[in-house]
């Protein structure tokens, strides 16, 4: 079981811990994505449930499915791994993934690959609350808490790994922490939307890892891909979690901004 908690308040020493439960979210592993089901105005659509991604959007392939009326967002940027994606809105009345609902939204249309799913749930909404993502039994948790401490918080064991967050998920709506790479401190992102790990090709050559062999393309919500190389990692850590003589893979990310 792998948990997050983000925007845990404060409390006052006096204070008892209390954790409100919100929404609880059904969630399956599909090519190592974390999907439910939901429905935009009465139509189920497929979600991907994507910590990686700072804006809740709708593919565009989806929209034109559901003959959403899009309305141009020239101001709108919006990049990937792929490059760079044109972005459009639509006016939702209803949007709803499983018990998590939400009326009368402009949300983002954008995705020029077709894929299979068809909204992105991202942390515009999932850094609101404190979220728990419970992969062994497959659900998601958006809880309220107050009064509690970080270690007030893992209720199913008395064992448990923490890391520090580099910064309020509520704040930099991307969550961030540093792992240890062959010695090296780096900066890393949780990406729950991702279905590999991926090291910065920058990165894997300042800290020294072999590359073994070139794997398949990677794509995102841009209309390009990248290479991916297999590269063998003497160790890597994560809180006082660690992983020794593993493999990764390695991409150019960035390779396609121009902002």
């Amino acid at each position: 079981m792998a948990a997050i908690f983000v925007a845990v308040v404060a409390p006052p020493a006096h204070a008892r811990c209390h954790v409100g439960k919100l929404a609880a979210i059904p969630v399956a592993i599909d090519n190592n994505q974390l999907l439910a089901r939901g429905a935009i105005d009465g139509h189920a659509v497929r979600v991907l449930i994507d910590t990686g991604s700072n804006m809740s959007l709708i593919w565009r392939s989806a929209a034109e499915r559901l003959g959403l009326r899009l309305i141009g967002a020239p101001r709108r940027r919006l990049f990937g791994l792929g490059g760079e994606s044109r972005v459009d809105e639509t006016l939702v009345e209803d949007l709803q993934v499983e018990t998590f609902t939400v009326k009368g939204l402009r949300i983002p249309v954008a995705g020029d690959r077709p894929s299979s799913v068809d909204f992105i749930l991202g942390e515009d909404f999932l850094s609101r609350d404190s979220v728990e993502f419970d992969v062994r039994h497959g659900v998601v948790r958006t809880m309220k808490t107050a009064g509690c401490t970080p270690a007030e918080l893992p209720y199913w064991s008395k064992n448990y790994s923490m890391a520090d967050l580099a910064a309020s998920p509520r704040d930099a709506q991307a969550i961030r922490v540093t792992v240890v790479l062959n010695g090296h401190a780096v900066r890393a992102q949780i990406d729950s939307g991702s279905s590999v790990s991926l090291i910065a090709k920058s990165v894997a050559d300042s800290i020294g890892v072999h590359y073994v062999s070139t794997g398949a393309e990677l794509v995102g919500i841009g209309n390009r891909s990248l290479q991916i190389w297999i590269a063998d990692v003497q160790s890597f850590k994560l809180g006082d979690e660690s992983i020794n003589n593993t493999q990764l893979c390695v991409a150019q990310i960035g390779k396609y901004q121009t902002m």
